[in-house]
């Protein structure tokens, strides 16, 4: 039987029909899980990973799936903290492939790897024992595969801005519709810091359907301490340490503590629990600091908001030295943003061609950086690993690489900037 990567070709759709024919086909395997679904535009896996790693704390036996992977391709099919194992995998696997050439024969189209994958999680649920289900949306939320589920335990909202316009459109407020789409009829609904238009159009939804909403409120979030490997904050009268930088991440964990201190038995969690979660969280590409002197910095930045989290960053914890840059994005990402919000950041930036589908040719992204970001010299390089070399021959001890942009090279990065 052929694997899921044969399949690849296959794009995506925007449309339920399919996931829920081959859901049906299997007997909904995904019915007697208790689901939090989550979508935003920023965030999610984080968020995912905050709730995660507090009810790993009580033993709760849960799976999560979430996308891209970062590392290796079954961190997506993720059991008690673990990536599931490649027979396991397997087994739902083709289950799943045999299911969906079935639909195939009887429907306009086959169903999409997404769409498979997300049924396999479900699968591997059911199979290894979970009953809770953590589980991210691919793009958007009203026509996304996850929202095939017809009615989770809760809905979370992390921030909203714009990205994928052309498929989600282009002002927060069509993105927000989009995403607000998961809503459910009664099912508690709860979100992070929103812009004032993502906020009014999650508050109707809710409203419209009588699901419970909540909101979090910066002002409710005190910062006690603050570094690169960890800070402190005060949330509702009680202390909690994570070792993710940046307000964004205080701002994803206070939404998990909310979450956490919300739900029904058996998944209610005390406050000491939630506390050793969230300091046992960690999110690789997420600001990740993965050696010193010089300060090597991996960060998923792929879209404007992203990029300005990470700005944030780099000058709240900048020292003395130079930055330098590795750069690679999706040319269907709003790479001017990106750039615009970097500005003032790197001395150089490196461009490594990566020759995939969705890439943006590294010399146009030189020609986009000319414009953008005229203090910065831009280099095109053949690779990755070239990037890679030319970075650490220049870096000093007190200068720092950030490898930024879409996921796809970060962990090429990873491995060429250690070993």
């Amino acid at each position: 039987m052929p694997s899921i990567d044969s399949y690849l070709d296959l794009g995506s759709h925007y449309e339920l029909g399919i996931v829920q024919a081959l859901l049906d086909d299997l007997d909904r395997p995904e019915k007697d899980l208790d689901i939090i679904h989550v979508a935003g535009t920023n965030g999610k896996g984080s968020t995912v990973s905050y709730l995660a790693h507090s009810f790993l704390q009580q033993k709760i036996n849960l799976m999560t799936f979430t996308s891209p992977q970062l590392r290796q391709y079954l961190d997506r099919f993720s059991f008690n903290g673990e990536a599931v194992g490649q027979e396991d995998f397997d087994r739902a696997e083709a289950i799943v492939l045999e299911a969906a050439d079935r639909i195939a024969e009887k429907n306009s189209r086959h169903p999409t790897v997404f769409e498979m994958e997300l049924v396999i999680s479900f699968i591997l649920a059911k199979r290894l024992g979970a009953r809770l289900f953590i589980m991210e949306t691919g793009l958007g939320g009203r026509l996304d595969a996850t929202n095939a589920v017809e009615r989770p335990l809760a809905t979370v909202f992390t921030s909203i801005s714009l990205d994928h316009k052309a498929e989600l459109g282009d002002s927060i407020t069509a993105v927000a519709r989009e995403k607000a789409g998961i809503i459910k009829a009664g099912v508690p609904v709860f979100s992070t810091v929103q812009v004032s238009e993502a906020e009014n159009v999650l508050r109707e939804r809710a409203a419209d359907l009588q699901a419970p909403f909540r909101i979090l409120s910066a002002a409710d979030i005190e910062l006690l301490e603050d570094s690169t490997e960890s800070q402190s904050f005060s949330y509702y009268g009680h202390n909690y340490c994570i070792h993710l930088p940046g307000r964004h991440q205080r701002l994803n964990a206070a939404l998990a503590v909310m979450v956490l201190r919300s739900l029904p038995e058996p998944y209610s969690l005390s406050l000491e629990i939630i506390e050793e979660g969230l300091n046992s969280t960690d999110w690789p590409g997420s600001f990740e600091l993965i050696a010193r002197k010089p300060d090597i910095i991996l960060d998923g930045a792929h879209n404007p908001d992203a990029a300005a989290a990470l700005s944030e960053n780099l000058r709240q914890y900048r020292g003395t030295g130079k930055y330098f840059g590795i750069l690679h994005i999706f040319k269907d990402k709003d790479v001017v943003g990106v750039l615009r919000a970097v500005r003032g950041i790197f001395d150089k930036i490196w461009l490594p061609e990566m020759k995939k589908p969705r890439s943006l040719p590294a010399e146009e992204l030189q020609t986009l950086c000319q414009e953008y970001l005229r203090d910065t010299e831009c280099v095109v390089v053949p690779s990755v690993e070239d990037a890679a070399a030319a970075a650490k021959a220049e870096a000093g001890a007190a200068d720092t690489i950030v490898v930024f942009g879409s996921l796809s090279h970060l962990e090429t990065a990873r491995k060429a900037l250690i070993e």
